[in-house]
């Protein structure tokens, strides 16, 4: 899998550590609360947007971890928030 555009759903999780070889992950509008694996990535390039999901605390500690680790382009927005990260 290379990419994944997700939209619109009832998701809430999601793990992507056997997608090693992700390219673009596109998760908006869901009820995505947690996501796992993106360290499992070997593209440290790989573009991540989240937007619009009520993520966690826990995950969004996750993704700035990953972010401060070499995963620059990861993106995510809080619904309501008129922010990225």
């Amino acid at each position: 899998l290379k990419w994944l555009d997700l939209d619109n759903n009832q998701l809430t999780t999601i793990d992507v550590s056997n997608n090693t070889a992700l390219v673009e992950l596109y998760l908006r509008s869901n009820q995505l609360t947690a996501i796992k694996g993106i360290e499992n990535i070997t593209n440290r390039a790989v573009r991540i947007v989240l937007r619009d999901n009520p993520l966690s605390k826990k995950t969004k500690s996750y993704l700035h971890e990953l972010q401060q680790s070499g995963y620059r382009n990861i993106f995510y927005h809080d619904q309501g928030i008129n922010w990225w990260n």
